[in-house]
């Protein structure tokens, strides 16, 4: 396989279990079928890594007020 198609299958497979995560989860079902575990597992890690973000955006006031009531 040349780099430009891994990185395309990669990419392709990431958008897809991008997908599949924001709508029900279970993304990486599409990511390890059949794929080198090393290229799945970071595929899984990048792909996931959007939502952990947004998600902190989201909390960011919940946590900021939990840590102020610990600092209290």
């Amino acid at each position: 396989m040349t780099c430009l198609l891994l990185a395309t299958t990669a990419f392709g497979a990431g958008f897809l279990a991008g997908a599949m995560n924001a709508i029900a989860g279970g993304g990486t079902f599409i990511i390890f079928a059949g794929g080198p575990p090393i290229l799945a597992n970071t595929t899984a890690s990048l792909t996931q890594f959007p939502g952990y973000v947004t998600s902190a955006l989201a909390y960011k006031s919940e946590i900021e007020r939990q840590k102020r009531g610990a600092d209290a």
